[in-house]
């Protein structure tokens, strides 16, 4: 297993910012760690890309809590991959569903 962080820079107010979404890889398998903020997705894509690997073999995201920086392209994802398996808390869960 290899885990690998995608440094995703992005302007705010100004100023240049970074998130650091994380990619594991396992065999050819590929599940990434949040989604970053809203459209945010071809900026990890470009990331993904760039680190040598492939969006199709993209299985699973985890998403370690429910806040604007790692879950605003979960939407984006789960439309334009809907093979992908979304990976959460049951208290998270609860959020990502719509549930809450």
């Amino acid at each position: 297993m290899k885990i690998i962080e995608l440094p995703i820079e992005f302007e705010f107010n100004g100023q240049k910012n970074y998130i650091y979404p994380s990619l594991i890889i396992l065999e050819n398998e590929l599940t990434l760690v949040d989604t970053g903020y809203t459209n945010f997705l071809n900026l990890i894509e470009n990331e993904i890309l760039k680190n040598g690997y492939e969006i199709k073999n993209l299985k699973n995201i985890i998403i370690t809590h429910y806040d604007d920086n790692h879950i605003g392209s979960l939407y984006d994802f789960k439309e334009k991959y809907p093979w992908i398996n979304i990976i959460a808390s049951e208290i998270e869960s609860k959020y990502i569903s719509g549930e809450m």
